[in-house]
């Protein structure tokens, strides 16, 4: 009885298809820059998961439909979706200052997670929610190299 709730709570929680991340429309860079705490560009040094309920890790597990990562205990229960961190060496400030920051985002795109990779150069427009920085997809952030950061408007002055 206890995992038909427990499951039943994650079909709550989890994003369906019908209900991936919904975003407003982007605004110009200087609107993402002027409603972010902090903006630069960096490149993403390492990029982990963690698991905000005590005694909790990462798990793989195998339902029929492809592959998820839970935070289970050691009995094997499951709690929630864990949180991705990544940790950036900036390299470029354009609000805020600092040559490393580390934000977190959700773990799945379709909770409008950002999907960091380590190595890669990206401009983060981070917000500050109960102290932590966060980043989503509903922001600029991305990978340098992409149009639609901004960092050529970033640069010119945004």
């Amino acid at each position: 009885m206890a995992r038909l709730t427990l499951l039943l709570a994650c079909l709550a929680l989890a994003p369906g298809a019908s209900e991936a991340c919904s975003c407003s429309p982007l605004g110009t860079p200087e609107e993402a820059l002027a409603a972010s705490d902090r903006v630069f560009l960096g490149a993403a040094t390492t990029v982990e998961l963690r698991c905000d309920h005590p005694n909790t890790k990462p798990f793989i597990r195998k339902p029929g439909q492809g592959v998820e990562i839970v935070c289970t205990s050691p009995s094997g229960e499951e709690h929630s979706f864990p949180i991705k961190l990544a940790t950036f060496m900036v390299s470029e400030n354009f609000k805020g200052t600092g040559s490393v920051e580390t934000l977190q985002t959700e773990l799945y795109g379709a909770m409008c997670g950002v999907e960091f990779v380590a190595g890669e150069e990206y401009v983060v427009y981070a917000k500050r929610q109960d102290g932590v920085l966060t980043a989503s997809l509903c922001s600029r952030t991305g990978v340098a190299t992409d149009k639609e950061s901004g960092l050529s408007v970033l640069r010119d002055g945004g």
